[in-house]
């Protein structure tokens, strides 16, 4: 596989793991604070990774972000301009997790387009300070995600979750590779 293959292979995997993680949760779900002062809640979290996404790709990749100007996104950026709290309530999360899914595929769609040569190109560093590649960018927001990911699945459980695991979601093709199937 080449190094474009396997950014795609993982970027898609994060984004179908992160769908699967949100699938059906209430709004409720999405503010409910398990461990009060310990975590932030399922939907902040959401909204903070969109926010980085949208920066250390769609932005690099684009030069424009995909959150910025838009109504759909307005409320899940301003939560996550600042820490969740009663000065900072959630805003109504009832199509967050489509919302996600969706700035992952436009994401995706620009990763898709780049010639090997891109990937070398830099993109902002985590730290404000230099640069990374872009395709350093890509790992950072996979295992940004990743380490996200882990914390949702601890609050579901802290909810009371039992019948809802996380499930790994790869197609296996005829020649024996794998690959990661578009959500249903």
């Amino acid at each position: 596989m080449t190094r474009k293959e396997v950014l795609l292979f993982m970027l898609r995997e994060i984004r179908n793991e992160m769908s699967i993680a949100l699938d059906g949760l209430s709004p409720a779900d999405y503010a409910a604070l398990p461990v009060e002062g310990k975590r932030n809640p399922v939907g902040w979290i959401v909204c903070h990774c969109m926010r980085g996404l949208d920066f250390f790709l769609h932005l690099t990749l684009t030069g424009r972000r995909c959150m910025d100007g838009k109504e759909k996104f307005a409320a899940f950026v301003r939560y996550a301009d600042k820490a969740p709290g009663p000065e900072n309530p959630p805003p109504d999360c009832t199509t967050l997790a489509g919302t996600c899914h969706e700035l992952w595929t436009a994401c995706i769609e620009q990763v898709e387009a780049l010639d090997d040569n891109a990937f070398d190109r830099p993109g902002p560093h985590w730290s404000g300070r230099g640069t990374e590649t872009v395709a350093g960018n890509c790992v950072r927001m996979i295992n940004h995600h990743n380490a996200h990911l882990r914390a949702i699945w601890m609050i579901r459980g802290a909810l009371g979750e039992t019948d809802h695991y996380p499930r790994q979601n790869l197609g296996k093709r005829d020649d024996g590779t794998l690959y990661v199937p578009e959500k249903e």
